[in-house]
């Protein structure tokens, strides 16, 4: 999408993907991981500020 909440990612011939998220306040996330030969993954987490700040420490 335009606002960059909604992506697609593709993994390389390695199966890796790098890939950031928009780490905005008080957002919630789902993440879906498919494809071929794989069992798909569902991630949920919900992003406070606080965490945020955390994360800056490290």
């Amino acid at each position: 999408s335009n606002n960059g909440l909604f992506r697609t990612f593709y993994a390389d011939d390695e199966g890796y993907c790098n890939f950031t998220i928009p780490a905005l306040k008080d957002n919630a996330y789902n993440i879906s991981i498919t494809g071929h030969n794989t069992k798909p993954s569902h991630f949920n987490f919900f992003f406070h500020i606080l965490t945020a700040l955390r994360l800056k420490d490290y």
